[in-house]
């Protein structure tokens, strides 16, 4: 294994920036791309091999792994002078990393028992093949499990830019403390090793992490969880009674709203199989049990924009749980009625089966709600419409178009016929339109995939007659893109 090391006196590796720009956009492109052009004595003739790793360091920070496209070569471009020889990086193998070099020399001499200087070395050092070797590798190739230490700082240092970075002083809000004990997520006295759980958690609905191992393979959890075992903080379970059953209460009003994750609990030590997200059983509320729902994921990689979106989602639940709000809801019901063009929602992930999306009900509702969009914004202009949008009272909406100085609300449901989409829908928008404090809709519309039939169609009619209430249903064609006109 090969470290390169990047200095910042040549001007391409003045800053990281440059760094990252000279790897990811000037590297892959030119005559030969994955060049890297070497200084005289940097490595001997016959000291470097096709296929060989490789670890580029900059200012004692790991900064990019690859594999060796070729070994050494003899330039012969106008540079040849400075840089007599290049190799090639594969760059198929190009990976960015960000590891403190220290790290690794810490790791390599404690496992072998030598004292190398690899960081302060002028030359580039070569280190051996061995399983010592390897290990640095697997682990900087991210292919090492991450310690709960490294995920939990890493998500405390990723949390400014989310919601859930405010947790603690959405805990201050809701406890009345005084102070804040902490601005982190996970505090020194809250990361165990191998599980971590939001500071001031041990008596409340906690964020939690942890690592699990089922089918053999170790597993990264995140999610939110009740851990019923007794301790000196939490000596009865009883303070968590009223919070299971608030629980309940937000999972009842909102069954679709995490039907993507999964839950599952250890009762005395044994773990169940997962299962979708619904109200937690009666007979579960003792102690020696953990409840947990979230996802597992991969350890060895850990998807931080995942585990802190889905923290993020979780966080109305977390609030009503720990609050004292009289009704749950998905977004602040203090906050105004604010029209924000375009779409949050993201693609369902690729790799889904066509079963999967077929049964997966959350799956199914972004699919539709993206295609939908995409259909209102060609219509209408990307200026009139929005999606997730806050209707002023703690709800929010699927879809929202302006036109004509009012707003268009759009519901989707998933159900098999246009009668249970209009049940599941029709009191949702009638609270997202007329609750005090809610933007009032010139018009509402049911979207299902179902098409509308008399009966249905009878039934709407008399609703707009009778109570002079403007809702109507929509057929969504998901192959085709469009509504049914």
């Amino acid at each position: 294994m090969r470290i390169v090391k990047l200095s910042n006196a040549e001007i391409e590796f003045a800053t990281l920036d440059g760094v990252r720009r000279f790897f990811l956009e000037e590297m892959p492109v030119g005559e030969r791309p994955g060049k890297f052009r070497v200084t005289r004595g940097r490595i001997t003739k016959d000291g470097l091999e096709p296929g060989e790793p490789l670890v580029f360091t900059y200012e004692a920070r790991v900064v990019f792994t690859a594999y060796a496209g070729s070994g050494l070569l003899p330039n012969d471009d106008d540079y040849s002078k400075r840089y007599p020889h290049y190799f090639i990086v594969d760059l198929a193998t190009l990976r960015e990393a960000d590891e403190d070099f220290y790290d690794v020399e810490r790791r390599y001499n404690k496992a072998t028992g030598t004292s190398l200087k690899l960081v302060k070395s002028q030359g580039w050092s070569r280190l051996p093949n061995s399983a010592h070797t390897e290990d640095i590798w697997t682990h900087l190739r991210k292919g090492a499990i991450r310690t709960i230490v490294e995920i939990s700082q890493e998500i405390n240092r990723r949390a400014e830019t989310h919601a859930i970075g405010h947790l603690q002083e959405i805990r201050r809000e809701l406890k009345g403390l005084s102070r804040l004990p902490t601005r982190e997520i996970f505090s020194a006295q809250t990361i165990a090793d191998d599980y971590a759980f939001h500071a001031g958690g041990r008596t409340e609905l906690q964020f939690n992490i942890g690592l699990e191992v089922v089918d053999d393979v170790t597993h990264l959890r995140h999610g939110v969880a009740f851990s019923l075992e007794p301790s000196q903080t939490l000596p009865k379970i009883t303070p968590l009674i009223p919070k299971i059953a608030r629980f309940n209460e937000f999972l009842r009003m909102y069954p679709e709203e995490f039907s993507d994750l999964r839950m599952w609990h250890y009762a005395r030590g044994t773990r169940s199989s997962n299962y979708v997200a619904a109200p937690i059983l009666p007979e579960l509320v003792q102690p020696k049990v953990f409840i947990f729902l979230g996802k597992l994921a991969s350890a060895a990689e850990p998807n931080y924009d995942l585990i802190l979106g889905d923290f993020d989602r979780l966080l109305p639940l977390y609030r009503y749980v720990e609050g004292n709000a009289t009704f749950p809801s998905l977004a602040e019901s203090r906050s105004e009625f604010r029209f924000i063009p375009g779409c949050s929602i993201k693609r369902s992930r690729t790799t889904a089966t066509l079963t999967e999306r077929e049964i997966d009900v959350q799956l199914r509702h972004n699919d539709l709600q993206l295609a939908l969009y995409e259909y209102l914004a060609k219509k209408y202009g990307t200026e009139a419409v929005t999606t997730e949008c806050g209707n002023g009272a703690g709800a929010r909406l699927d879809a929202v178009v302006r036109a004509n100085g009012g707003y268009r609300f759009y519901e989707i449901k998933t159900a098999s016929s246009a009668r249970a989409c209009i049940r599941e829908a029709l009191a949702q928008l009638l609270e997202y339109s007329f609750w005090p404090g809610a933007q009032e809709a010139e018009s509402m519309f049911i979207v299902g995939e179902p098409p509308l039939d008399p009966d249905a169609d009878a039934f709407l009619r008399r609703l707009r007659k009778r109570f002079a209430l403007p809702i109507h249903y929509q057929q969504f064609d998901l192959q085709a893109g469009r509504l049914a006109e």
